[in-house]
């Protein structure tokens, strides 16, 4: 639909001591049925042109206005968002102009060009074509007289206009920017303006009552009664105050009539901030009533599933499942405060792994089966803290197999029983296991086939044998290959070897096998019934130390409240 546009033309006056670069350009916009296009933002597109109609643009700029309810706009040309050209640049004087306006009635960039029409006079223009032409006479008939009433200026013989957009009207008897500023200051209840008077702020109100407002530290103002700000609706506000459902409350009010979001508290010496939707709390910021510690809960559906805190200068985590009890437990000892316990509990919230930090400094994990015995237990020997003991345990919690390092510093391997085991080769589903061959010594063996030459022979141990066994603690077995052996009989063993010769001043050449058992090297003492000491046994797991001290609720005391308006 197009849209036409009634032009009203007016133009500023000089008046002060700089020039505006700006003049006034009001109009009517109306639609193709004539109706005004009222309380609707526009856009203009304004150009002056230079010559003729279709001349040379010299200046462009666009313009966002909004109309007035009969269709009313008025624009400043030369303040706009400039497109092209300077309007300070144009001269006026030497040639004709013209003023070309586009209009987009939806406010965007879619112009629809109105007409161009040719600017007889502005003030500047006036101005500039008067001393392009070099008239210098006196003057004459043609001379006029401006004159200014309020905001109307006129001339002689002609019309007037409204200067309103322009100036404010107010006479200004004393031109002075800097002798009319002044400051407010307070010392105590004092308030004060330069170059003026002093008042003093009253302690109590009008009707009687203390005033809300006080002088307290530094200088300051403070409001001590309740405060509440809202938004236009009324459905989201802030409240501060003491006026509420705690001391020194500060609640954010949601858009669900007032319900509270968040709340803060300062209730005696305990303080609060906690953050609740339709009454049920999702995280709550504080300090225990009793004890003081503090505390940050995370909540689901009301219910903990996160809680840290302070507890005896000591910090606690707790994480929860959806049944409410610990899943993970970040804590102490219950008998030292500065060794770690870390736990991960069961559905009843019973712990069944743990690693800490035991009364002697080491560390120590283990885990417990579903009836609470340990079923493994990682530790350290009773006797040194430095060397690692594992221990595997039955169904009571007695271990029946392990490895640790014993007060020597030799690796032990414990078992009922020691196992080979490897998959058989034939049946897929099948394993080979072989027991190992127990005894009261801490031995090794070797053996071989020799072969003796004039019923003689010398065996030489390898050299790794001699590094391992204790030559005078070995035993060596013969076995002749030959039905017309006279027996053999070892002649010396040394730590290099043996010597072996056939019984009866024999002179047989034959083949015969052997074997070597020796206790090893540093095992001569080997003790096989042992006493319970520490050399050989782990540390166990105290009932002090088998337990977090940190029970969530064991000594916490939350305010029984949910922060509400």
């Amino acid at each position: 639909m197009r849209t036409l546009l009634f032009l009203i033309f007016s133009f500023p006056v000089l008046l002060f001591s700089q020039v505006p670069f700006a003049f006034n350009y009001q109009g009517i916009a109306r639609n193709g049925q004539g109706e005004a296009i009222g309380s609707q933002e526009i856009s203009l597109l304004v150009s002056i042109v230079r010559g003729f109609e279709n001349g040379i643009i010299e200046f462009s700029e666009q313009h966002f206005v909004t109309t007035g309810a009969n269709g009313l706009f008025t624009i400043r040309i030369g303040q706009g968002n400039f497109i092209t050209g300077n309007l300070r640049n144009i001269d006026w004087g030497i040639d004709d102009y013209f003023i070309r306006t586009e209009l987009d009635p939806d406010g965007g960039e879619n112009y629809i060009e109105l007409g161009t029409s040719q600017l007889y006079a502005v003030p500047y223009a006036l101005f500039a074509l008067k001393s392009a032409e070099s008239d210098q006479g006196g003057s004459g008939a043609d001379d006029q007289t401006l004159s200014l009433s309020g905001n109307f200026l006129s001339i002689e013989n002609g019309n007037s206009v409204d200067l309103s957009p322009i100036r404010d009207g107010v006479e200004d008897a004393d031109p002075d920017p800097v002798n009319e500023l002044q400051n407010l200051s307070i010392s105590g209840s004092q308030l004060s303006i330069s170059n003026g008077n002093s008042v003093t702020l009253p302690s109590g109100g009008g009707s009687g009552g203390e005033s809300p407002w006080q002088v307290v530290d530094n200088n300051s103002i403070a409001y001590t009664g309740t405060a509440e700000i809202r938004n236009n609706s009324g459905s989201s506000s802030l409240l501060l105050g003491t006026n509420s459902t705690a001391s020194g409350q500060a609640a954010f009010l949601n858009q669900n009539a007032g319900s509270v979001a968040h709340a803060s508290y300062a209730d005696g010496e305990s303080g609060f901030f906690s953050y609740a939707q339709d009454e049920m709390l999702s995280h709550w910021l504080g300090t225990d009533d009793e004890t003081g510690d503090g505390f940050l809960q995370l909540r689901s559906n009301n219910q903990i599933s996160l809680l840290l805190r302070s507890l005896d200068n000591t910090a606690n985590l707790s994480m929860r499942g959806p049944n409410g009890n610990n899943n993970i437990l970040l804590t102490n000892l219950s008998n030292s405060r500065n060794a770690g316990f870390m736990a991960t509990g069961d559905s009843e919230g019973q712990t069944k792994a743990a690693i800490y930090v035991s009364e002697n400094e080491a560390g120590k994990m283990y885990t417990r089966g579903t009836n609470g015995n340990t079923n493994v237990f990682l530790s350290n020997l009773a006797s040194n803290a430095n060397h690692g003991y594992l221990t595997v345990n039955d169904a009571q919690g007695d271990d029946k197999a392990g490895a640790y390092v014993n007060a020597s510093g030799q690796g032990v391997l414990f078992a009922d029983i020691k196992n080979f085991r490897t998959e058989h080769p034939a049946m897929k589903d099948h394993d080979i296991v072989y027991a190992s061959l127990e005894g009261p010594e801490a031995a090794a063996y070797m053996r071989g086939t020799a072969k003796l030459v004039d019923g003689r022979a010398e065996i030489q141990f390898p050299e790794h044998f001699k590094y391992i066994i204790s030559t005078q603690t070995s035993t060596v077995m013969l076995t002749p290959l030959s039905p017309k052996s006279k027996g053999l009989s070892v002649l010396q063993k040394s730590n290099d070897g043996f010597s072996v010769v056939e019984l009866w001043e024999g002179k047989g050449n034959y083949e015969f096998d052997w074997e070597v058992k020796a206790i090893r090297q540093g095992f001569e003492d080997y003790q096989v019934v042992r006493k319970h000491d520490l050399d050989y046994r782990p540390t166990g797991i105290s009932p002090r130390e088998s337990e977090p001290a940190f029970e969530p609720e064991s000594k916490m005391k939350l305010p029984d409240r949910t922060p509400k308006k």
